[in-house]
C-alpha cells in the first residue's frame, strides 16, 4: 500500500528537539540521541522519555518493541475472554499489555504522548507494508488497499475504544484512541473516508 509521505527532521541536529529522537528509526541511535541531548542539556522532560523508552524498547539483542507485542498480544487475550477457564487470565493479560502501553490512571505525560505518536507511525506504517498483514485468508491473493486500509482501522478501533470500553479503560485510552486515528488519517490515502464509514 502507497502511503502519504511524512515530515523528515534533521536527525544530525538538536534545533528542532525533540523531533530527530521521535523521527529516527535505529533503535540505537534514537537512545544516543537521548543521552547525548540529555548530557548537553539536562532537563525534566528527557528524563521521562528515558524511562519511557526503556518501557518500550528492552535492553540486549534486537531491543524487541515491547509496545508493539503489546499490541499483538491483545486481541489474542480478548479472544479467550469467551473461555470460560481461561477469563481470569485473560483479564490480567489485558491490563497487563494496557499498562506496558502506559495506560494508567494518570494524566500521559507530553514525552508519552509524543512517543504513542512515534508507535502509532510506526505501526501504521508496518501493517500497511506487511506482505503477510496484507494477504487474504491462507495467503491466497492480496487485499486491496482499500481492504487492507479499513482492516488497519479496524484493529485501531478495537484495540484503543472497543476492549477498553468492557474493561472499564475507555477514558484512560482516549488520548491513545485519538493519537492513533489522526496518525492514521496523516499516514493512509482516503483515511478520512474510511474513518468516517467507520463513524456512521
Amino acid at each position: 500500500m502507497q502511503l502519504n509521505n511524512l515530515k523528515k527532521y534533521d536527525e544530525t541536529s538538536f534545533q528542532n528537539w525533540p523531533d530527530p529522537f521521535y523521527e529516527t528509526d535505529d533503535i540505537n541511535e534514537r537512545e544516543r540521541l537521548l543521552l547525548a541531548h540529555m548530557e548537553a542539556h539536562p532537563n525534566e522532560e528527557d528524563e521521562e522519555r528515558l524511562r519511557i523508552f526503556k518501557q518500550r524498547f528492552e535492553d540486549g539483542q534486537g531491543r524487541p518493541d515491547c509496545f508493539m507485542r503489546a499490541w499483538l498480544l491483545i486481541p489474542v487475550a480478548h479472544q479467550n475472554l469467551s473461555t470460560l477457564f481461561s477469563r481470569k487470565s485473560a483479564l490480567k493479560d489485558l491490563h497487563e499489555n494496557y499498562q506496558i502501553l502506559g495506560i494508567s490512571k494518570k494524566e500521559p505525560t507530553e514525552p508519552l504522548l509524543e512517543e504513542w505518536r512515534a508507535f502509532a507511525k510506526k505501526l501504521i506504517y508496518v501493517d500497511a507494508t506487511d506482505p503477510q498483514y496484507n494477504s487474504l485468508i491462507f495467503g491466497l491473493g492480496k487485499m486491496s488497499d482499500k481492504t487492507a486500509a479499513k482492516k488497519i482501522l479496524s484493529e485501531i478501533d478495537s484495540i484503543t475504544r472497543l476492549i477498553p470500553r468492557e474493561l472499564g479503560l475507555e477514558a484512560q485510552c482516549a488520548k491513545l484512541h485519538n493519537i492513533m486515528l489522526q496518525t492514521y488519517v496523516q499516514m493512509i490515502p482516503d483515511g478520512h473516508q474510511y474513518l468516517s464509514d467507520l463513524e456512521d
